[in-house]
């Protein structure tokens, strides 16, 4: 009786963190985005967030050329994260990329797709200069 209390108590313990690992939506430049790290792989995204929410894919980079990645959340425009790896193994996180307004995903400093460019400003103290090609 003992031990199967302990083992439902582990698996509880464990699932709860798994809940809040898949929770974060906070974006630490150049530390995390969630609970992705550099050293994270596309087996620790599935273990995380469940295979049926991580697809592998040649994410398009434009001008015609694609790069190996990963798709979080596909189905699920608040939260979908494009994650791409160091080389096709996807063992190790390079960049991710988010592109959809209203996402979850957030800097830790309140910055997201659509936040005011004066916002911004404020954040950094002084004018924020923008670079337009085309």
């Amino acid at each position: 009786m003992r031990s199967r209390i302990l083992l439902t108590l582990v698996a509880s313990i464990l699932c709860s963190r798994q809940i809040s690992l898949a929770a974060d939506w906070i974006i630490v430049p150049c530390v995390r985005a969630g609970p992705i790290t550099r050293n994270t792989s596309e087996s620790d995204l599935a273990n995380t967030f469940g295979e049926s929410q991580v697809v592998a894919s040649d994410i398009d980079v434009g001008e015609g050329e694609t790069q190996p990645g990963t798709i979080l959340f596909p189905n699920e425009n608040a939260k979908v994260l494009t994650v791409f790896g160091t080389d096709e193994t996807r063992t190790h996180v390079a960049q991710v990329r988010i592109g959809a307004e209203g996402t979850n995903w957030k800097t830790d400093k309140g910055i997201t797709i659509g936040t005011p460019l004066k916002v911004i400003e404020q954040l950094n103290g002084r004018p924020v200069n923008l670079a337009v090609f085309g």
